[in-house]
């Protein structure tokens, strides 16, 4: 009798059918680990940039000298041109507290490139017109404005810093300018000096989006837009999966309520209190030259 040779039909069958289910268990598992990996990607990209917000608002606001409390009415419009102007930050109105401010927390909250805070900071190169070792430090012209989110769009933060040799801030927002994005819901409560018309500390609000799985469909709607149906926003589900980080934080002004001993800072309107060491000056690190 002679001996036999290869597999039968049932053998091979049956390693047919462990194989085909071995491909299929590792396709999940590739698809699943692919999918976790952008989900990860995503929420660290938007933790950074969390702290790169907490950074910017801190350097610029913390350094703040002369933001009024209210000028007095809602939506006040906020200076296009700085010098001889006192600063201002958008409110719609005075909490129960005594505080003020605002909250973008809909699309239908506020317009596309909108301006909401506008103010003179101790901040300099130390170069002012090309001059270079020669020239003392100036106030920083400083804009921060917000472009809404939209159902494909996230949400925008805008820092004009002006801190560039011969930069002038410009009123209108610029991707060239330091920004935050993924942006579904903004706001800043401010809070007032007991006696003088200026803002002691804010408290900033930001929620960040994510997405948990890449290649998938992506929704920038504020999450009451999506609640409340608003025309284009998709809820969360199967095709759309996200989640919204939240920060809050609160800065003090700490320089808000200081002037140059006699006189007011130059193109500016600081007018209150004293500052003890009278003007302030700023130096531009020069490397010694042989």
């Amino acid at each position: 009798m002679n001996s036999q040779k290869g597999f039968t039909l049932t053998e091979l069958m049956t390693s047919v059918g462990i194989f085909t289910i071995l491909v299929l268990i590792s396709t999940l598992l590739s698809s699943w680990a692919v999918s976790r990996f952008y989900s990860v990607k995503d929420r660290m990209v938007t933790e950074a940039l969390g702290y790169r917000a907490e950074s910017l608002f801190r350097s610029s606001f913390g350094q703040a000298m002369d933001i009024q409390f209210r000028a007095g009415g809602l939506n006040e419009v906020l200076p296009a041109v700085l010098p001889g102007q006192t600063g201002m930050i958008a409110d719609r109105g005075v909490a129960a507290d005594g505080r003020a401010g605002f909250l973008y927390d809909e699309m239908a909250d506020s317009a596309n490139w909108e301006r909401i805070a506008a103010f003179f900071r101790e901040s300099s190169t130390g170069v002012v017109g090309g001059a270079i070792g020669t020239a003392r430090g100036a106030p920083a012209p400083t804009f921060v404005s917000y472009r809404a989110p939209t159902a494909t769009t996230s949400g925008v933060i805008f820092f004009d810093l002006s801190t560039l040799p011969g930069l002038v801030a410009v009123t209108q927002a610029s991707y060239e300018d330091a920004i935050i994005d993924r942006v579904s819901a903004f706001g800043i409560t401010k809070t007032g000096h007991p006696t003088y018309n200026k803002v002691t500390s804010i408290e900033v609000f930001l929620r960040l989006r994510y997405h948990v799985f890449g290649g998938g469909t992506t929704s920038w709607c504020p999450a009451l837009d999506i609640q409340n149906g608003v025309a284009g926003c998709i809820p969360a589900g199967r095709n759309v999966m996200w989640r919204d980080l939240e920060k809050r934080f609160v800065i003090s002004l700490r320089n808000n309520l200081l002037r140059n001993l006699g006189a007011a800072m130059t193109s500016s309107a600081v007018n209150s209190e004293e500052r003890a060491s009278g003007n302030l000056y700023f130096f531009r690190t020069i490397t010694p030259r042989q």
